[in-house]
């Protein structure tokens, strides 16, 4: 085929005049630069293409990664949260657990106390009944000895 182009150049060369050939080759050297151009402008699109494509891939990587490391730190600000919480519960109950009981305890120690006391304020009544009441015995006694 390169020998027919080669012949076919030939004989134009021969049978056309300088001003047609002129004219021949500055059409065939322009086709040519078009053609290159739109190569060009064609690879230029499918580079920005893939660029983009590639580009926007590992955009999306990037925007997983930084929800999925989101993700975990927002879990473990919640995770130390819930434990601050149950430890001041539980502080909570133990400081309300230890007021009932004191409480308790103190009024079942008054109660005690009060019932002590009252057991107390009645046998020192009692004796001092019980001696007013024996000396009066004896009293009367004496004097019922001493009339007869």
């Amino acid at each position: 085929e390169e020998r027919r182009t080669a012949f076919h150049r030939m004989a134009l060369h021969s049978v056309l005049s300088a001003d047609i050939f002129c004219a021949i080759h500055i059409q065939r050297v322009y086709r040519g630069y078009a053609t290159r151009l739109r190569l060009k402008r064609s690879a230029q699109v499918i580079q920005r293409t893939w660029r983009s494509f590639h580009s926007n891939k590992w955009n999306q990587r990037l925007l997983s990664t930084t929800i999925l490391l989101q993700s975990i730190v927002r879990r473990w600000q919640v995770a130390r949260t819930l434990q601050r919480m149950n430890a001041s519960a539980t502080l909570i109950q133990n400081i309300v657990r230890g007021h009932t009981v004191r409480t308790k305890r103190e009024y079942y120690v008054t109660k005690k106390n009060a019932y002590d006391l009252k057991v107390k304020s009645a046998t020192v009544i009692q004796t001092a009944w019980r001696s007013y009441d024996c000396s009066m015995k004896y009293l009367n006694a004496k004097l019922d000895i001493i009339i007869v």
